[in-house]
């Protein structure tokens, strides 16, 4: 951004203005109310610059961590999904085998004619 500077006709101020002068872009400007308004008006808007660039690079931060937050609860929710359908697949298991148990142990206790034991033995045996 380029301003106008003014410069300064009596030999006190520029006395002063030789203490005390501005660097902007590397030359010495001499401290006028007119210049020191600019100065302060730079300074401001840079100030404010770099305040917005703050705020938007912290919401930008803001936005990544929710986004990574997000992620993280998805990814937790399909795991304990996974390990709850593992688990419901191993009660399956356990079901099944008990069921299976369950039938052997009826077939066992089936009340048995001893007539047709003997005589099924005796078969086993004759072949």
């Amino acid at each position: 951004m380029t301003h106008k500077v003014e410069g300064s006709s009596s030999s006190q101020r520029v006395e002063l203005e030789a203490w005390n002068p501005f660097i902007v872009n590397g030359k010495k400007i001499p401290m006028t109310k007119e210049n020191m308004k600019i100065v302060l008006r730079l300074l401001l808007e840079e100030k404010l610059r770099r305040e917005i660039v703050g705020m938007v690079r912290k919401e930008r931060m803001d936005k990544e961590e929710k986004e990574r937050k997000l992620r993280r609860e998805e990814e937790d929710k399909k795991r304990i999904e996974e390990e709850v359908n593992e688990e419901e697949v191993k009660e399956e298991i356990r079901e099944i085998d008990v069921s299976s148990l369950i039938v052997e142990i009826e077939f066992a206790r089936w009340p048995r004619n001893p007539k047709e034991d003997r005589e099924s033995s005796n078969w086993d045996s004759q072949n």
